[in-house]
């Protein structure tokens, strides 16, 4: 019995010592700061080729295809528009430049492939749907602002901006469906930004349209929130499900450049009802302060209220807005508890388990506009001496075990 007792006291504190280390590197973490060299952002660009490597060699962007029903889609579009981010203020003979824009082209031609166009549907008013011509114009929008040359893609992205505008001025609704008889109002916003996008990298034709479409949309906003609701019936012309997290993220990463006064009206009441902080850790809820809800595909897990999607993606939103503070704090947090792992110039996040995931933290990051950020705060404190606590208890605890 004594050997028994023996094995479990060392068993337990092995679990502890384990713990004891990876709590003392969250705590490291939390003060984290990207590499930046020549305006690249050195971190973001090893998770660019992490994410390379992984989706031209292993078939990353298929096997989250079998996980999400728009994994190979959603993959390949955040990869291209991180690398969008990534090389913005890059100068165009730099390598990264040029590797930018390859990879970029490459994303792009898998949304027009056929396991890319398996989500798009295109017998709907918009044809392909909100999701695939909102996502998929607004990748090639940015790709033609990088890269004017390619007058390919810059007469698809044209043809695409005035596929948009048809179908809202041939409806009175604020949206336009995702899907068959399913509208999303954060897929909309992309279609949004594509003709905003349009007007700034291309003559500009778009504007009154635009002002059309924002007008019907602020004028069936949520009634309890004054936000842009989650999803929208359109056979009776209200909200369907009420104001979540994360599409609220999403939205507010658009938003800024197609309308900043609503934008920021939006972001105070974002801050207000959604952001959040758990063991005084900042943190991004998926549904409004004072309610509950279960995670589902649009969110993913919740946990303690918290979205996981609407955490990362707050990132962008954050950045977006101009909400350095909340920004930096909510990614150092994710940084510490996403266990990232830098190896070989190869960065991923929870052990390179799911591609999609690295690949919305590699565009949530790859705008970090901290590097001149003079505003530091200590905001890690109240985490530091909880875990300082619970040190000092551990200690304890082992000295009574093994003493007795």
């Amino acid at each position: 019995m004594t050997y028994i007792t023996q094995f479990f006291k060392y068993l337990l504190l092995t679990t502890f010592v384990l713990f004891l280390f990876a709590l003392i590197r969250v705590n490291i973490t939390l003060h984290y700061q990207p590499t930046f060299k020549d305006n690249i952002n050195q971190d973001v660009l090893h998770q660019l080729h992490y994410l390379k490597d992984e989706l031209h060699s292993k078939n990353a962007a298929n096997q989250m295809q079998a996980y999400y029903p728009e994994g190979f889609f959603f993959t390949n579009v955040l990869y291209g528009l991180a690398w969008a981010d990534a090389i913005e203020k890059a100068d165009t003979t730099q390598f990264i430049y040029k590797e930018g824009i390859s990879e970029m082209r490459w994303a792009i031609e898998q949304l027009l492939s056929e396991e890319g166009r398996l989500i798009a549907n295109s017998t709907l008013p918009l044809p392909d749907g909100a999701f695939y011509c909102g996502w998929s114009s607004y990748l090639m929008g940015k790709y033609v602002a990088l890269n004017p040359s390619d007058t390919y893609y810059r007469n698809l992205f044209t043809i695409n901006c005035l596929i948009i505008k048809k179908a809202i001025e041939k409806t009175d609704k604020p949206y336009v469906e995702s899907y068959m008889n399913a509208a999303w109002p954060a897929d909309n916003i992309l279609c949004l930004a594509s003709l905003n996008l349009h007007d700034k990298i291309l003559p500009p034709q778009y504007s009154a349209i635009i002002s059309t479409w924002l007008a019907r949309i602020k004028s069936h906003l949520d009634t309890d929130l004054g936000m842009i609701p989650h999803s929208y019936n359109l056979l009776e012309n209200k909200g369907l499900q009420g104001v979540r997290g994360s599409s609220q993220s999403l939205m507010l990463s658009f938003l800024p450049a197609i309308d900043s006064v609503f934008a920021k009206e939006q972001y105070a009441l974002y801050t207000q009802h959604f952001v959040d902080c758990r063991l005084s850790l900042p943190a991004i809820r998926e549904y409004p302060k004072g309610t509950l809800g279960y995670g589902d595909v649009d969110s993913g897990p919740v946990i303690w209220g918290i979205g996981a999607s609407a955490a990362v993606v707050g990132l962008k939103a954050h950045i977006e807005n101009q909400g350095l503070t909340h920004y930096e704090s909510s990614r150092n947090a994710i940084e510490a508890f996403g266990f990232a792992i830098d190896f070989k110039e190869k960065k991923k996040y929870v052990f390179g388990a799911i591609a999609v995931a690295d690949a919305f933290m590699a565009w949530v990051n790859a705008k970090d506009l901290t590097q001149n950020d003079s505003t530091k705060t200590f905001w890690q404190g109240w985490f530091h001496m909880g875990s300082l606590v619970f040190i000092l208890l551990f200690v304890y605890w082992i000295r009574r075990l093994f003493i007795n």
